[in-house]
């Protein structure tokens, strides 16, 4: 026996308008947890963010695919697909990036394919991503440069200056 949603007149999101068995069985639950390759970079420094998602059994039954949606503060930041690392034994989602800025809070959440009604979403905690500004700048010259093989004396200056921009 089916339901229809969305029959007593009142609105739902197009996500509600499938077919729904009634007897359906609960989808199994899911967790995630959230890592990253670093707590803390430097501006344009990639940084990697990996989602786990296991079965919450810690059965050893593989998820079917699915993707991980990663958020900045509530806000959609992207997404990585499901895939399985032979080795681990993990299915992750990875999402790298170069372009983070001060500082960020990161949320993972799993979404099963729509079709594999046997396994539910999950989110992972938050994590906090911090971006700091080096106190410091070294640029290393040589004179005469060119220099000739042989040659001497060849100077080596280093020059250090301090950053401009605020320093956390």
């Amino acid at each position: 026996r089916r339901r229809r949603p969305g029959r007593s007149g009142r609105s739902h999101r197009a996500d509600d308008m499938a077919l729904i068995p009634q007897d359906a069985p609960a989808p199994l639950p899911t967790t995630t947890s959230l890592t990253q390759s670093s707590d803390s970079s430097f501006p344009g420094q990639t940084v990697t963010f990996r989602a786990v998602v296991a079965l919450s059994d810690a059965s050893d039954r593989s998820l079917s695919a699915g993707d991980v949606l990663f958020y900045d503060a509530g806000n959609f930041y992207g997404e990585g697909h499901i895939q399985y690392d032979a080795l681990s034994g993990e299915q992750y989602a990875e999402l790298s990036t170069s372009t983070l800025s001060g500082t960020q809070t990161f949320v993972a959440q799993f979404r099963p394919l729509v079709d594999s009604g046997s396994y539910g979403g999950s989110y992972s905690d938050q994590i906090t991503h911090r971006v700091v500004n080096p106190v410091a700048t070294i640029a290393l010259s040589t004179a005469p440069n060119p220099s000739v093989a042989g040659e001497r004396p060849i100077t080596l200056t280093a020059t250090v200056s301090a950053n401009p921009g605020p320093t956390t």
